[in-house]
Protein backbone atom coordinates (compact mmCIF):
# COMPACT_ATOMS: atom_id res chain seq x y z
CA UNK A 1 0.00 0.00 0.00
CA UNK A 2 2.86 2.26 0.85
CA UNK A 3 4.18 1.56 -2.41
CA UNK A 4 1.93 2.09 -4.23
CA UNK A 5 1.25 5.54 -2.73
CA UNK A 6 4.29 6.42 -2.90
CA UNK A 7 5.16 5.58 -7.20
CA UNK A 8 1.37 7.39 -7.51
CA UNK A 9 1.89 10.26 -5.67
CA UNK A 10 5.57 10.59 -7.15
CA UNK A 11 3.77 10.21 -10.62
CA UNK A 12 1.17 13.01 -9.91
CA UNK A 13 3.86 15.45 -8.58
CA UNK A 14 6.10 15.70 -11.42
CA UNK A 15 2.98 15.70 -13.83
CA UNK A 16 1.81 18.40 -12.03
CA UNK A 17 5.30 20.39 -11.96
CA UNK A 18 5.60 19.77 -15.64
CA UNK A 19 2.35 20.85 -16.15
CA UNK A 20 2.28 23.95 -13.50
CA UNK A 21 6.00 24.67 -13.00
CA UNK A 22 5.76 23.55 -9.22
CA UNK A 23 3.11 26.03 -8.37
CA UNK A 24 0.36 23.92 -7.31
CA UNK A 25 1.88 20.29 -6.40
CA UNK A 26 4.03 22.00 -4.36
CA UNK A 27 0.46 23.27 -1.96
CA UNK A 28 -0.82 19.98 -3.10
CA UNK A 29 -1.73 17.25 -0.79
CA UNK A 30 -1.53 14.36 -3.31
CA UNK A 31 1.39 15.15 -4.49
CA UNK A 32 3.33 15.18 -1.57
CA UNK A 33 1.87 12.14 -0.16
CA UNK A 34 5.13 10.04 -1.35
CA UNK A 35 7.11 11.92 0.98
CA UNK A 36 4.96 10.78 3.90
CA UNK A 37 5.29 7.34 2.25
CA UNK A 38 8.60 6.99 1.92
CA UNK A 39 9.03 8.10 5.72
CA UNK A 40 6.36 5.25 6.58
CA UNK A 41 8.44 2.92 4.50
CA UNK A 42 11.46 3.57 6.12
CA UNK A 43 9.67 2.83 9.35
CA UNK A 44 8.70 -0.23 8.82
CA UNK A 45 11.80 -1.26 6.97
CA UNK A 46 13.71 0.17 10.61
CA UNK A 47 10.93 -1.68 12.44
CA UNK A 48 10.90 -4.82 10.72
CA UNK A 49 14.93 -5.25 10.30
CA UNK A 50 18.31 -4.75 11.61
CA UNK A 51 21.12 -3.31 10.52
CA UNK A 52 23.44 -5.80 9.06
CA UNK A 53 25.35 -3.78 7.34
CA UNK A 54 29.91 -3.28 7.71
CA UNK A 55 30.25 -0.57 8.99
CA UNK A 56 32.28 0.62 5.68
CA UNK A 57 28.85 -0.06 3.62
CA UNK A 58 27.30 2.58 6.76
CA UNK A 59 29.60 4.84 6.23
CA UNK A 60 29.69 4.94 2.51
CA UNK A 61 26.14 5.06 2.11
CA UNK A 62 25.55 7.64 4.69
CA UNK A 63 27.99 9.86 3.13
CA UNK A 64 26.07 9.70 -0.40
CA UNK A 65 22.98 10.73 1.61
CA UNK A 66 24.46 13.77 2.77
CA UNK A 67 26.29 14.21 -0.89
CA UNK A 68 22.67 14.05 -1.87
CA UNK A 69 21.42 16.87 0.76
CA UNK A 70 24.13 18.68 0.18
CA UNK A 71 23.71 18.81 -3.83
CA UNK A 72 20.06 20.11 -3.80
CA UNK A 73 20.94 23.06 -1.15
CA UNK A 74 23.79 24.16 -3.26
CA UNK A 75 22.57 23.14 -6.89
CA UNK A 76 18.68 23.29 -6.38
CA UNK A 77 17.81 27.05 -7.80
CA UNK A 78 14.41 29.30 -8.86
CA UNK A 79 14.19 27.33 -11.93
CA UNK A 80 14.49 23.93 -10.67
CA UNK A 81 11.27 22.18 -10.70
CA UNK A 82 10.08 21.59 -7.31
CA UNK A 83 8.85 19.29 -5.84
CA UNK A 84 9.09 17.01 -8.81
CA UNK A 85 11.52 13.82 -9.29
CA UNK A 86 14.53 16.22 -8.30
CA UNK A 87 12.84 15.81 -5.47
CA UNK A 88 14.44 12.26 -4.70
CA UNK A 89 17.46 13.72 -4.48
CA UNK A 90 17.51 15.47 -0.95
CA UNK A 91 14.74 12.65 0.16
CA UNK A 92 16.80 9.70 -1.03
CA UNK A 93 19.84 11.66 1.02
CA UNK A 94 17.97 11.51 3.47
CA UNK A 95 16.52 7.77 3.83
CA UNK A 96 20.04 6.99 3.19
CA UNK A 97 21.30 8.99 6.33
CA UNK A 98 18.48 7.25 8.88
CA UNK A 99 19.05 3.69 7.82
CA UNK A 100 23.02 3.56 7.42
CA UNK A 101 24.49 6.14 9.77
CA UNK A 102 24.41 4.61 13.22
CA UNK A 103 26.51 5.93 16.50
CA UNK A 104 29.28 4.28 14.65
CA UNK A 105 29.73 6.47 11.18
CA UNK A 106 31.62 9.81 10.91
CA UNK A 107 28.34 10.75 9.42
CA UNK A 108 26.37 10.02 13.02
CA UNK A 109 28.90 11.88 15.13
CA UNK A 110 28.98 15.27 13.26
CA UNK A 111 25.38 15.63 12.89
CA UNK A 112 25.05 14.38 16.80
CA UNK A 113 27.36 17.32 17.57
CA UNK A 114 26.03 19.96 20.23
CA UNK A 115 25.78 22.48 18.04
CA UNK A 116 23.47 20.80 15.12
CA UNK A 117 21.05 19.12 17.88
CA UNK A 118 20.76 22.37 19.72
CA UNK A 119 19.64 23.96 15.72
CA UNK A 120 17.88 20.95 15.08
CA UNK A 121 15.55 21.70 18.24
CA UNK A 122 15.15 25.48 17.28
CA UNK A 123 14.59 24.56 13.65
CA UNK A 124 10.54 24.12 13.27
CA UNK A 125 10.51 27.96 15.36
CA UNK A 126 12.84 29.22 12.50
CA UNK A 127 10.77 27.36 9.89
CA UNK A 128 7.91 29.80 11.18
CA UNK A 129 9.87 32.95 11.67
CA UNK A 130 12.10 33.16 8.97
CA UNK A 131 9.34 33.70 6.18
CA UNK A 132 7.17 35.96 7.51
CA UNK A 133 10.67 38.06 8.16
CA UNK A 134 11.91 37.86 4.49
CA UNK A 135 8.35 38.74 2.93
CA UNK A 136 8.03 41.88 5.56
CA UNK A 137 11.79 42.84 4.00
CA UNK A 138 10.59 42.15 0.84
CA UNK A 139 7.71 44.64 1.52
CA UNK A 140 9.26 47.22 3.10
CA UNK A 141 12.72 47.41 1.07
CA UNK A 142 12.73 48.66 -1.81
CA UNK A 143 16.56 46.80 -2.56
CA UNK A 144 15.96 44.04 0.11
CA UNK A 145 19.73 42.88 -0.80
CA UNK A 146 21.84 39.74 -0.12
CA UNK A 147 22.83 41.43 3.13
CA UNK A 148 20.05 42.58 4.65
CA UNK A 149 18.76 39.22 3.90
CA UNK A 150 21.34 37.79 5.89
CA UNK A 151 20.44 40.02 8.94
CA UNK A 152 16.67 39.20 8.35
CA UNK A 153 17.96 35.17 8.86
CA UNK A 154 20.29 35.68 11.83
CA UNK A 155 17.42 37.84 13.45
CA UNK A 156 15.20 34.89 12.82
CA UNK A 157 17.38 32.69 14.31
CA UNK A 158 17.60 34.89 17.36
CA UNK A 159 13.51 35.32 17.81
CA UNK A 160 13.63 31.18 17.31
CA UNK A 161 15.58 30.80 19.87
CA UNK A 162 13.85 33.01 22.64
CA UNK A 163 10.29 31.44 20.76
CA UNK A 164 11.97 28.30 21.51
CA UNK A 165 12.88 28.50 24.68
CA UNK A 166 9.91 31.00 26.54
CA UNK A 167 7.23 29.26 24.17
CA UNK A 168 7.73 25.94 22.85
CA UNK A 169 9.67 24.39 26.09
CA UNK A 170 7.24 25.67 28.53
CA UNK A 171 3.99 24.36 26.62
CA UNK A 172 5.55 20.82 26.71
CA UNK A 173 5.29 21.33 30.73
CA UNK A 174 2.09 20.16 31.63
CA UNK A 175 3.11 21.02 35.18
CA UNK A 176 3.01 24.50 34.36
CA UNK A 177 0.59 24.61 30.87
CA UNK A 178 -2.95 23.67 32.60
CA UNK A 179 -5.94 23.62 30.28
CA UNK A 180 -7.42 26.94 31.22
CA UNK A 181 -4.11 28.85 30.43
CA UNK A 182 -3.91 26.93 27.19
CA UNK A 183 -7.27 27.74 25.91
CA UNK A 184 -6.87 31.08 27.20
CA UNK A 185 -3.71 31.60 25.49
CA UNK A 186 -5.14 30.12 22.26
CA UNK A 187 -8.11 32.09 21.53
CA UNK A 188 -6.01 35.62 23.14
CA UNK A 189 -3.68 34.64 19.89
CA UNK A 190 -6.80 33.89 17.93
CA UNK A 191 -8.86 37.23 18.85
CA UNK A 192 -4.97 39.00 17.92
CA UNK A 193 -4.39 37.40 14.42
CA UNK A 194 -7.93 38.34 13.27
CA UNK A 195 -7.84 41.39 14.76
CA UNK A 196 -4.99 41.95 13.22
CA UNK A 197 -6.13 40.71 9.74
CA UNK A 198 -9.00 43.27 9.87
CA UNK A 199 -6.75 45.98 10.12
CA UNK A 200 -4.48 45.19 7.40
CA UNK A 201 -7.63 44.46 5.33
CA UNK A 202 -8.60 47.73 5.87
CA UNK A 203 -5.46 49.57 5.18
CA UNK A 204 -4.87 47.30 1.49
CA UNK A 205 -8.79 48.42 0.72
CA UNK A 206 -8.01 52.12 1.16
CA UNK A 207 -4.38 51.73 -0.26
CA UNK A 208 -5.85 50.39 -3.09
Amino acid sequence: FLFLGFFLSLFICHFLAINTKGTLNFYFTLSRAWELALGGILAYYLLKKKNNFSNLENNVFSLIGLILISFSVFYFNKNTLYPSLFTLLPTIGTALIIIFANPKTFINKILSSKILIYIGLISYSFYLWHQPLLAIGRIYFENFSYDLKIITILISLLISFLSYTFIEKPFRNKKIIKTKLYIGTLLSFIFGFVLFSLININFYEKES
